[in-house]
């Protein structure tokens, strides 16, 4: 890459940067203005159990990176691979393109001797199977159980071809990476159905996997960082079709950020406390 080229990257890295951050600013400068006030009533109990569930997002992610450690023959280990998943998190959802796993790439290699692009090969095998899951819960809400059924079993074919004659060896895991692929979606979908009760706007399970799809596909990709203000605008385009005001949307999807940074944050400082003794 030549210097130009450098340079071009780092200020299209800076744009998006700044455009994240302003667009957060006034989707919620507008989501103050417009809530309902039962919005700022919140429950704690309810909220309490949105941030457990978002711990349990955390732990399925952990035993995400064991699948691809096991796939090179290292052990099930709970330590350094919950410490590295935390990091990688918190970094991600404040950084820019995925800076976290980039920063922490290193890191793992040292650890195990692994190489970086299997690490990136392996993940990007998880994202495709999330975007299946998602996928299969959108047929499901718009066109039925036998609809959904039959797009996975499409959908396992396809991933049965890329392994078996495109050489993408880590399908072979898809057994495991589908069940913590659904147990990601039911996380985010009953974490974000706690949530919205606790700000006072009780929907059902059905209503709240809309925004469980909308949040899996974010959590695969990255248009700003933490896609701040992505997020609240997408969730406020929602809100209407669930007869929630748009301001709800984006208060939900603001508070699911702080809360689950809070939560992951808590983590880490007694991951790094009990690391130093």
């Amino acid at each position: 890459m030549t210097i130009e080229a450098e340079r071009k990257r780092q200020r299209f890295a800076l744009l998006r940067r700044w455009a994240g951050y302003i667009l957060f600013a006034v989707a919620i400068v507008y989501a103050v203005h417009k809530a309902p006030p039962e919005t700022w009533q919140m429950d704690p109990i309810w909220v309490s159990l949105a941030a457990l569930l978002f711990l349990v997002q955390l732990l399925l992610q952990v035993v995400q990176f064991n699948v691809f450690l096991h796939h090179h023959g290292v052990r099930f280990e709970w330590g350094w691979p919950t410490l590295f998943t935390t990091r990688k998190a918190i970094l991600n959802s404040l950084l820019p393109a995925r800076t976290g796993t980039l920063l922490l790439l290193q890191a793992m290699i040292k650890k195990y001797g692994l190489k970086w692009h299997d690490y990136l090969r392996f993940m990007l095998a998880a994202t495709l199977i999330s975007f299946m899951v998602a996928a299969a819960a959108f047929v499901w809400m718009i066109f039925g159980v036998a609809f959904m059924l039959a797009f996975l079993t499409l959908a396992a074919l396809g991933a049965y071809v890329l392994q078996r004659y495109m050489l993408f060896a880590y399908l072979v895991r898809l057994p495991s990476l589908f069940a913590i692929a659904c147990g990601l979606f039911v996380s985010f979908l009953m974490g974000f159905w706690c949530l919205l009760r606790g700000m006072g706007h009780g929907i059902d399970l059905l209503q709240a996997a809309y925004f469980a799809v909308a949040l899996t596909v974010l959590a695969q990709i990255t248009l700003t960082p933490g896609n701040l203000g992505v997020r609240e605008i997408l969730l406020a385009f929602i809100a209407p079709y669930l007869e929630l005001p748009p301001s709800v949307g984006v208060l939900a999807g603001a508070v699911y950020f702080v809360l689950r940074t809070l939560a992951y944050g808590a983590v880490l400082l007694v991951l790094e406390y009990n690391q130093r003794e």
